[in-house]
């Protein structure tokens, strides 16, 4: 490899050092599904979960890296291949509008979605990959941890976990007719009632405290963004964007 050109012209021995660019596959794994269709305050669940792709996506591309992933509804799915293109990003988001227009009532989350995405993940996700899943992500089945697990062994994983201000706290008014996504009845609470509003409160922490800790052991760092979040704001702060 000496460069006997500049060697010759300066009378010094000068070699040429080669180095291989290496593009990073970044790969979003995002819930389009009747769970992430509410909202309380700005936006829909599955609207941030867009807006959050729509960064990482960008980003990705202007880091020179690849772009790909995978697009889920509750009974359709969609995956584009990475590539350093942004006609592969406008297809994946053209995938993602798709099934979010399929979208048109709440419903409950169904943990054995991600179970069996993640199994799809494993199938491929390169080696040195990093990989983003983004949706309700709550009460994880433990085939599920088990995946995600196996992926982190070889590919770096972050969970952003979307939450709306309902999730956590019930509003201030004193009586609320709760009933499933079918509009039948089911109970009735007192909201005003500080013990009511402590139980609330405690089974939602008490899920986000256990993902959390499933997944740290697993040594998958987690975020919670709400939907009245500035997404770039929620990016930048958790240091997942620069």
């Amino acid at each position: 490899h000496i460069d006997w050109r500049v060697s010759a012209r300066t009378h010094k021995t000068h070699t040429k050092l080669f180095s291989e660019e290496h593009e990073k596959p970044v790969l979003l794994a995002v819930e389009q599904t009747p769970a992430l269709f509410f909202g309380s305050q700005v936006r829909l669940k599955a609207n941030q979960a867009l807006n959050l792709a729509a960064l990482l996506g960008w980003v990705t591309l202007q880091q020179n890296d690849l772009f790909g992933g995978l697009v889920f509804g509750e009974t359709e799915q969609a995956w584009v291949h990475p590539k350093h293109t942004e006609h592969t990003l406008l297809n994946w988001f053209e995938q993602a509008l798709t099934l979010q227009r399929t979208l048109h009532a709440p419903g409950p989350a169904l943990p054995q979605l991600w179970q069996r995405h993640c199994l799809e993940l494993l199938k491929v996700v390169k080696p040195g990959s990093r990989v983003f899943l983004i949706g309700d992500l709550l009460d994880m089945t433990p085939a599920t941890l088990n995946h995600l697990q196996t992926l982190r062994k070889h590919a770096q994983v972050c969970v952003l976990h979307l939450y709306d201000p309902l999730d956590k706290n019930l509003p201030p008014i004193e009586w609320l007719s709760l009933g499933d996504t079918r509009g039948e009845a089911g109970m009735t609470l007192n909201a005003k009632d500080p013990l009511v509003q402590a139980q609330y409160q405690k089974s939602y922490q008490t899920r986000w405290q256990t993902l959390q800790s499933q997944l740290h052991t697993l040594g998958i760092c987690v975020h919670e963004i709400g939907t009245h979040d500035d997404p770039l704001e929620a990016l930048l702060a958790r240091r997942l964007i620069r």
